[in-house]
């Protein structure tokens, strides 16, 4: 049981990283749009890669 509990732990431990990435992969997406009028590539697709890894840890907490 407790093996279910420390995996549950890193888990959200996990999910709480992701998620801290990606909020603030998104307000750097939000800047830098307001600042040059549009996104560069390289930063939708960063916050694009990490929005794909949050839904799929999010998903396996569900689990």
């Amino acid at each position: 049981m407790s093996s279910t509990n420390e995996l549950l732990k890193d888990l959200s431990a996990k999910l709480e990283a992701a998620n801290s990435q990606f909020n603030a992969k998104a307000e750097e997406e939000l800047n830098e749009a307001k600042k040059v009028g549009g996104l560069s590539a390289e930063t939708k697709a960063s916050v694009d890669k990490l929005a794909v890894e949050l839904n799929a840890l999010r998903e396996s907490k569900k689990k």
